[in-house]
C-alpha cells in the first residue's frame, strides 16, 4: 500500500554498541574543512574470563546464600 514517508530500514552490525563523540569546530572550519584526531577508551574482554566474569569461563552462578 502507498510507500509514501516510509523508508527501507537496512540491517546493522549488532556486535557492539554506537559511540557519540561531540566535536567543537569553527564556523570557518565548517566551510574550509579540518582534520582532528580523537581518541576514546574501548572495553574489551578480558584473556581470563572473556566477558563471562569466572575463570573458568563457566556462567556465574547465584550464590544459594542470598536468595
Amino acid at each position: 500500500m502507498g510507500g509514501f514517508g516510509r523508508q527501507q530500514q537496512t540491517r546493522r552490525d549488532e556486535s557492539g554498541e554506537d559511540i557519540q563523540y561531540d566535536l567543537k569546530i569553527t564556523f570557518a572550519e565548517s566551510f574550509s574543512g579540518v582534520k582532528k584526531e580523537i581518541t576514546f577508551d574501548r572495553l574489551t574482554n578480558c584473556e581470563t574470563c572473556h566477558g563471562h566474569g569466572t575463570k573458568d569461563g563457566k556462567e556465574p552462578k547465584t550464590c544459594t546464600q542470598c536468595l
